[in-house]
């Protein structure tokens, strides 16, 4: 189903059984009347968009983005870049962008919750994902506000390729009892590990989840982010970060990873994570308060010499 373009879709309270995708054209607004912040407790009050797909290998709600020289709906096994879709003009853009105030919910094990792709000046606020190997992925979509809670088996937000100067506040926790799809492209998050890196091969693997992934991205700034049972709160690479507040609990690898990147944080707190850092090649971290406690491990995994 394609929402109609400029215009605002409301959900009342209650359940909305899709069984394919919302495509979103731009400037289109779905408002919910209601979010949970947690994937345990009472649904009845809220707007609850519940998945039913044949074809699991799709998102609940994706951009409407096209290929020109085609006119097919952009494949879920690629990623797009500012530089390969928009401006290259490859890909149609669907600025603007707004869902808000609603819960998705995969009736049975899915590839995502969201995705928006050439979005730029989009948002995403005030939205629970749970049930999918990815809460949301958002590529090339610059200036663009994320506010969500996850509960997600693969990575709660992957933010990529040129989604530049984005601002993002999240719950991401992470779920081990089912592995990734088989068909998830994004299974291996890099599809490859790379040595040169200077990490251990832990971000590369499929069994390893992720709350929040930050990747070909400058001058994003994070306001909190909490982080629960995932391997890796945040992975930073090819790319500029900030982060206000860090919450981390019992993350099985480590709190924050990354290569060829520069981190701020201004605090980092919680409770019996197994590492703090792993730190690769061409990285500048700055941490100002360090309020973590109960590390199971050593605080740091490594640190590059590069």
């Amino acid at each position: 189903t394609t929402a109609r373009s400029a215009g605002t879709v409301v959900f009342g309270t209650g359940n909305y059984l899709i069984s394919d995708q919302i495509l979103c054209p731009p400037y289109i607004k779905l408002q919910g009347s209601g979010s949970r912040w947690y994937f345990s407790g009472d649904q009845k009050n809220f707007t609850n968009i519940i998945a039913d797909f044949s074809d699991v290998n799709k998102f609940a709600i994706q951009s409407a983005n096209y290929v020109v020289a085609t006119g097919q709906l952009v494949a879920n096994n690629t990623n797009i870049s500012g530089t390969s879709g928009f401006d290259a003009r490859t890909i149609t853009a669907t600025h603007g962008i707004k869902v808000c105030d609603l819960n998705i919910v995969a009736s049975k094990q899915q590839l995502g919750g969201i995705r928006l792709i050439c979005s730029p000046k989009s948002e995403v606020e005030r939205v629970f994902i749970t049930g999918f190997d990815i809460g949301c992925k958002v590529d090339a979509s610059w200036d663009s506000k994320i506010s969500i809670s996850t509960q997600h088996y693969k990575v709660g937000l992957y933010l990529g390729y040129d989604s530049n100067a984005c601002r993002v506040n999240g719950y991401f926790t992470g779920d081990s009892s089912k592995a990734p799809l088989a068909s998830n492209y994004w299974k291996s998050l890099l599809q490859s590990y790379d040595a040169s890196t200077g990490l251990t091969n832990k971000y590369s693997l499929e069994s390893t989840i992720f709350g929040f992934v930050n990747y070909w991205n400058q001058g994003c700034e994070v306001g909190t982010i909490i982080s629960e049972g995932n391997s890796i709160s945040v992975f930073n690479a090819r790319g500029n970060l900030t982060i206000g507040t860090l919450y981390s609990e019992k993350n099985t690898h480590c709190s924050v990873i990354g290569f060829s990147g520069n981190v701020e944080i201004g605090d980092i707190t919680g409770v019996k994570d197994s590492s703090t850092f792993e730190i690769g090649i061409n990285s500048v971290y700055q941490l100002h308060n360090d309020n973590q406690t109960q590390v199971t491990g050593n605080r740091i995994i490594a640190i590059s010499e590069y």
